[in-house]
């Protein structure tokens, strides 16, 4: 492995690590669109059958970890809204995949792009409510 290719590695590892809650569901939203993104460029030729699959696997898996990790009771009618966003998407990722479909995978990208945009302007919401400090009233003491 290159030295170039260690450094992003442990740069992308540290910011995780160091991210938010609401910067890792940022995260991931990105990484799934982007995944998507990918699989829609491929999806339907054949020469490229395992990279598309891999894609939409990796769709498939974060939207899955996105889904499990909602929670019900402090989220209530939030998350039981996202969990059916959430089903709704894994349909049209699975279903564009069977088919061999490239609207389906738009149709989940649409989705995941407005729930970003909803995602980041909580960040931004967040940051200036924190004065631009992230780590203002964080307490490891609880």
């Amino acid at each position: 492995m290159a030295y170039n290719q260690l450094g992003d590695d442990f740069y992308k590892k540290n910011s995780i690590n160091t991210a938010s809650p609401v910067k890792i569901v940022i995260l991931l939203y990105e990484a799934a669109i982007k995944n998507l993104d990918s699989a829609e460029v491929n999806i339907g030729d054949f020469k490229t059958y395992d990279l598309t699959t891999r894609y939409i696997n990796k769709s498939i898996d974060i939207v899955t970890e996105l889904r499990v990790s909602l929670n019900f009771e402090k989220g209530k009618e939030i998350a039981e809204n996202l969990d059916s966003l959430y089903d709704f998407i894994l349909e049209k990722i699975k279903e564009a995949n069977l088919k061999k479909d490239k609207k389906p995978l738009h149709e989940a990208r649409k989705i995941l792009v407005k729930l970003l945009d909803s995602w980041l302007a909580l960040e931004k919401q967040n940051r200036k409510n924190l004065g631009g400090n992230p780590l203002k009233g964080f307490s490891i003491s609880g």
